[in-house]
């Protein structure tokens, strides 16, 4: 008992302060992050510079704001974990192929697209958004769930952004079984 107590007091401490949050994203695979502020636990986080490399692709982000966590453990059968946040920003978000990284042969279409993480974002807002050499889409802004109602759905909602000379709105749903 004495031990369970010291793992949750250490789990505690490193999820709410600045120090174990550094710590904790140091220690993910492939994550590289600069001039982190704040903390998972304490509400509110600020990163630079974030950048992920998985898989042949790598994501850069700049001046990411995450505000409002709150996790929920089992949200629903078959989903081990629900993270939502008040709001997600960031300046700019550019996703790459990484050098050298050859295209894989196209996988089979999966059977269920049902996620083991709800994520649900109530405001997320991205100044420039790159994939690969397309044009950036600019000023996303959307409401993000994925795993809604019970998993079964995965949403985007109140999506608007900027693509060249065209300004786009709408909804995204997508059936996570088919």
């Amino acid at each position: 008992a004495l031990t369970a107590a010291g793992c949750v007091a250490v789990g505690g401490a490193l999820w709410r302060s600045e120090a174990g949050t550094r710590w904790l994203l140091q220690h993910v695979p492939g994550l590289a992050v600069v001039d982190l502020q704040g903390s998972f636990g304490g509400g509110d986080l600020r990163i630079a510079s974030l950048r992920a490399d998985a898989a042949g692709v790598r994501v850069d982000v700049a001046n990411l704001h995450l505000s409002g966590l709150a996790l929920h453990w089992h949200p629903h059968p078959g989903t081990w974990i629900g993270a939502s946040f008040d709001a997600w920003s960031a300046d700019a978000v550019r996703i790459a192929r990484l050098p050298g990284a050859a295209p894989k042969a196209a996988a089979p279409a999966p059977t269920s697209l049902r996620s083991p993480v709800a994520l649900d974002v109530a405001r997320l807002r991205v100044g420039q958004l790159a994939i690969a050499g397309y044009a950036p889409l600019r000023d996303v802004e959307a409401r993000l769930a994925i795993g809604a109602d019970g998993g079964r759905l995965h949403r985007v909602d109140q999506l608007r952004f900027g693509w060249e000379r065209v300004q786009a709105a709408g909804s995204l749903v997508a059936q996570a079984d088919a």
